[in-house]
């Protein structure tokens, strides 16, 4: 069995994803700023969290996903959400 995952990631959508979430300042910005998506109020990430915020601020996918956002149907929201938490 070949391991399928990505730069530690699950899978390539799920890093792309991550990636830009977390490198780009403007995407990363709304994340921790905006008080409806982050744990200002004490509340953990969760995949859907996650994935409504993701698809709110790029709704066609990623750059990098050609603006295809059927790959937003392999992103394993929760190892996100995981990861955002433990910061």
């Amino acid at each position: 069995m070949t391991n399928q995952t990505y730069n530690g990631w699950t899978n390539w959508a799920t890093w792309n994803t991550a990636l830009w979430m977390d490198n780009d300042e403007g995407l990363y910005r709304a994340r921790i700023e905006e008080p409806k998506w982050g744990d200002e109020y004490g509340r953990p990430w969760t995949s859907k969290l996650v994935e409504e915020l993701v698809e709110a601020l790029l709704p066609n996918g990623t750059p990098d996903m050609n603006e295809d956002p059927a790959y937003y149907d392999t992103v394993n929201w929760q190892a996100i959400a995981d990861a955002w938490n433990e910061e």
